[in-house]
């Protein structure tokens, strides 16, 4: 079954079609700023020559519904919607983080996170585990939200057990880790398994997420935005 993957909500574009879960043609490109929507439809195009096939031939795709940039996943589920309409097929939508946790290998408690500028980040904490009975388990210890990015690294510290911080914006506050904790290991997420080849891994093994993924309609997959509409703010500040 030709599966499209579809990551667009950082600076990378991370692109896979896949006929199978070890069948995947990737191409990965690092945007421009404000220039996405014109980066990612020849990357697509190069996508499908890769492949050899067409867009009339993909039978289900898989997208990131973020958070992340506005403009990235605006871009990424305005294509993902319209083709899985223009060829009726179902879609699945997974959030950021969740897909953030399925690049990260190994098991123990990991923090994804991602900078929404302003000295707040949009994360939370799980701890990753086997279980015999179940596969892969995320227990799930403080829920996804927007927290300032100071007093959460002062949270994590204070476990004072191991814990990976992974995902965007990691650089910038890489320093703060290191001074709160021997304990926090930031990963950047440009070390990770490639985001796009991830997500067309998650649709032939949605059980890897750990968390439940399901294909629906093109009208139920929508973008996934924490933070205050940029109108609003205007408004209460006016």
């Amino acid at each position: 079954m030709l599966t499209l993957a579809l990551e667009t909500s950082s600076e990378t574009i991370s692109l896979a079609l896949a006929t199978a879960a070890d069948r995947i043609h990737l191409i990965q490109t690092r945007t421009l700023p404000h220039a996405q929507a014109e980066q990612l439809f020849p990357a697509l195009d190069a996508l499908f020559r890769l492949a050899e096939q067409t867009p009339r031939n993909v039978q289900r795709i898989v997208v990131v519904t973020g958070p992340g940039s506005y403009t990235g996943l605006r871009n990424g589920l305005t294509v993902a919607r319209t083709l899985a309409q223009l060829n009726n097929i179902p879609i699945m939508g997974v959030p950021t983080l969740t897909v953030l946790l399925a690049r990260t290998q190994g098991c123990g408690l990991i923090s994804p996170w991602l900078d929404i500028r302003r000295g707040e980040v949009y994360t939370g904490l799980v701890k990753k585990h086997w279980s015999r009975s179940q596969g892969l388990v995320l227990e799930v210890l403080a829920p996804p939200g927007i927290r300032s990015a100071d007093a959460w690294i002062a949270e994590l510290a204070a476990r004072d057990e191991p814990i990976t911080v992974v995902g965007e914006g990691n650089e910038a506050w890489r320093e703060r880790l290191y001074e709160q904790s021997q304990w926090l290991e930031p990963l950047a997420a440009n070390h990770l398994a490639a985001a796009g080849g991830t997500l067309a891994l998650l649709a032939y093994h949605p059980e890897a997420a750990g968390t439940p993924l399901t294909w629906s309609d093109y009208r139920e997959v929508m973008p996934l935005y924490p933070d205050r509409p940029v109108a609003k703010e205007r408004s209460e500040a006016k």
